[in-house]
């Protein structure tokens, strides 16, 4: 009896970990690439990430990458998914997040957790069993306690992990996101330097031409004055 609640705890911390959060939203407040849930007054929902948005239309791409296209007016709830933002308030997509990830902290503490869980069920089982011993004779507490708490354990551990994986892969993104930032703007320093230094260039040019103009000007002047002065 005390094995099934323990795996009904199992059942139940899965679940809740599995559930997302989502907050109602108009489509003003969208931005492309955040997840939305939508329900259409046909009753259909569909669920999936902004890849275009107007005045009068969304455009979603579900998990499987189909694209739907869905008026305005057939949606009766809009709902969207709290997600991942860079410095500058874009959204990181889950497609992006998922394709970051590497499952490295996931696999070492579901690793470490299972052995960790296993030792201490074992011996709270065990020390359960020491308890009840006058009315139990046979290793079914230990083993149940084992097993479940073993599960149990490689569970939470497992979910710590892939939340430390999507942590680093958003981390990873938002550095990728500022570093091609910084470049960017690198690049428009740069171009505004050459701008600015052709802009000298011609205003040099110009000068020279304004300089030779006055040279040649003067010496006009000179010749004028040079000519002799017919007799009166």
């Amino acid at each position: 009896m005390k094995g099934v609640r323990w795996v009904g705890v199992v059942v139940l911390l899965s679940a809740l970990n599995g559930c997302a959060h989502w907050r109602p939203v108009t489509r003003e407040e969208l931005q492309p690439k955040e997840t939305v849930q939508l329900t259409l007054r046909s009753g259909n929902k569909v669920t999936g990430e902004v890849i275009a948005i107007d005045a009068s239309q969304l455009v979603v791409q579900d998990e499987a990458g189909r694209a739907y296209r869905i008026m305005a007016a057939d949606i009766s709830d809009l709902k969207r998914k709290d997600g991942a933002y860079d410095d500058s308030g874009a959204p990181i997509s889950e497609r992006e997040i998922a394709a970051t990830k590497k499952h490295r902290q996931l696999f070492l503490y579901s690793l470490g957790g299972t052995a960790l869980s296993f030792g201490v069920s074992f011996y709270l089982g065990s020390m359960a069993k020491r308890g009840l011993q006058e009315h139990q004779t046979d290793n079914t507490l230990t083993v149940a306690t084992t097993a479940a708490g073993t599960a149990l354990g490689a569970i939470f551990f497992a979910l710590k992990g892939d939340r430390k994986d999507r942590q680093y892969a958003i981390q990873q993104l938002m550095a990728e996101r500022r570093r091609a930032s910084e470049a960017e703007l690198e690049a428009e320093r740069a171009r505004k330097a050459r701008i600015e230094a052709e802009l000298e260039k011609l205003r040099k040019q110009q000068q020279a031409q304004e300089r030779e103009i006055e040279a040649l000007q003067k010496q006009l002047e000179a010749k004028q004055q040079a000519k002799p002065q017919p007799p009166r």
